[in-house]
């Protein structure tokens, strides 16, 4: 996994956070959702808005990284307000 990954990764396990949400693109998330680590948490025929497309860890997935929580470390920032780490800047787009 790259950094990017695995801090996404650190911070859901950090907030014990299975579900998330994020823009329709999967923003930096794009690599773990390729690689179905992450999924979309859609139901049929369910309305939501681009920017908040719920993302979710399946739960065998979960369990193994609960089971590996070390390999993936999180510092959360002691300044600024923590951003999500799989959201894209606005500016960076």
């Amino acid at each position: 996994m790259t950094l990017r990954e695995k801090t996404i990764i650190g911070y859901l396990l950090h907030h014990n956070q299975k579900m998330f949400t994020g823009a329709d693109d999967g923003g930096y998330a794009i690599t773990l959702i390729s690689r179905k680590i992450v999924v979309r948490a859609l139901q049929g025929g369910q309305v939501f808005y681009g920017e908040q497309t719920p993302y979710a860890i399946p739960d065998n997935i979960w369990d193994v990284l609960v089971a590996h929580k070390d390999q993936f470390p999180y510092d959360p920032p002691k300044e600024k307000p923590e951003v999500h780490p799989w959201r894209v800047s606005w500016m960076a787009r």
